[in-house]
């Protein structure tokens, strides 16, 4: 376990046993009722909402506005998305709030480059002559396999189990796009300290990470990370930042075994080590096709074509009134801007992992042992 888990595992498990055990203790649980209210920020106004508990699945959701009289509603938090802001309170997810998004940028790319530091001191030490070897290559990538494990684990309990999805409209896209995910925010800055502070200058620096296409992928990957931890902090950030990322995980060490494998000698030990590697290099493909093909193919393409698009196309296509009619947050003239970016973007990033999939295809069919871009 290298530095950056240790301190991850510090600073998220301790606070959020903490947080667990107030959702799952019966009797905290119970506390829940109608005097502990959890407020609710939305456009101009603010809403209370009343948590209370019954012998149901289902919870009662009292709003009060301000100038209104009370209305309420039953909401069956299975099969509808709770307001980001009651999302963020109740869940135990690592949050960033305002203006704290370049302190926590600052402090993963600070954990990750030091990280690098001492992964690669430690290799280049080593007795083993793979490690020593491509001491800075493996450092790289059991930092990235560890970021990729964090991300992928945050974005899947926020994405999954906070955020069902349902069909586009103005008033879910708005939400979605538009309503602050401190969540998210969180995961954009750590993209974006990780990138700009560790894996940009690393891959520069170091001869066999030192690809253009990948290069390029990373600079675009920082300035919407830029963008998603400042002026847009979408919920959609949970799946592009974190679910979509698991399958970089198999695919991250089915690339370093193959560095391995490709730098061993013909040393009676090192066969032997290279019979085992390439057991496990064997079962590493099967799982990162398969992940591959599930989730960067398959879901990204899904997400994008079906929700991210049309949420985008929804907004940039209303008026500010007719948002405004519906009560709903309304985009700034930057914000409109960055959605129409973005929607570039994330068409470019489809057809990208359509690229990397035919790569993948290649790599299993024919041999080809190149595919760390995969795993970006």
């Amino acid at each position: 376990m290298n530095l950056f888990s240790v301190l991850f595992l510090y600073w998220l498990l301790i606070p959020s046993t903490q947080a667990f055990r107030q959702i799952i203790d019966p009797e905290t649980f119970h506390s829940l009722s109608v005097s502990k209210q959890i407020p609710y920020l939305r456009s101009t106004h603010h809403d209370l909402l009343s948590l209370s508990t019954s012998s149901s699945t289902r919870t009662v959701v009292s709003m009060y506005k301000s100038s209104s009289s009370c209305r309420s509603t039953v909401i069956d938090l299975h099969a509808t998305m709770s307001p980001p802001s009651l999302m963020n309170q109740m869940s135990f997810l690592p949050s960033c709030p305002v203006g704290k998004e370049f302190h926590v940028a600052g402090t993963a790319g600070i954990v990750s480059a030091l990280s690098q530091w001492i992964l690669y001191r430690l290799f280049k030490k080593s007795k083993r002559s793979v490690l020593q070897n491509n001491a800075a290559y493996t450092a790289h990538s059991v930092v990235a396999l560890s970021i990729m494990i964090l991300v992928s684990t945050i974005g899947v309990m926020g994405w999954w189990c906070f955020l069902p999805l349902s069909p586009s409209c103005l008033t879910m896209a708005t939400r979605r796009l538009l309503h602050p995910s401190s969540t998210g925010r969180w995961l954009a800055s750590i993209i974006m300290g990780s990138f700009l502070m560790w894996d940009i200058p690393t891959s520069i620096s170091v001869p066999e990470l030192r690809k253009l296409d990948v290069i390029i992928h990373h600079v675009v990957m920082l300035i919407i990370a830029a963008i998603g931890a400042t002026i847009l902090p979408m919920n959609y950030i949970l799946y592009y930042f974190g679910v979509a990322e698991i399958s970089s995980v198999p695919l991250v060490i089915y690339d370093q075994i193959n560095n391995w494998l490709g730098s061993t000698t013909e040393q009676k030990q090192q066969q032997q080590q290279s019979s085992i590697l390439l057991k496990i290099e064997g079962v590493s493909k099967v799982v990162a096709a398969v992940s591959f093909t599930l989730v960067r193919v398959v879901s990204f393409t899904n997400v994008t074509v079906r929700y991210f698009l049309p949420d985008c196309w929804s907004i940039l296509s209303s008026s500010s009134s007719a948002i405004a009619a519906g009560k709903a947050l309304v985009p700034s003239q930057i914000q409109r801007s960055l959605l129409k970016f973005l929607m570039v973007g994330s068409i470019g990033f489809t057809i990208l992992q359509l690229y990397w999939f035919s790569n993948m295809v290649k790599v299993i069919f024919l041999g080809n042992s190149d595919t760390h871009e995969l795993a970006d």
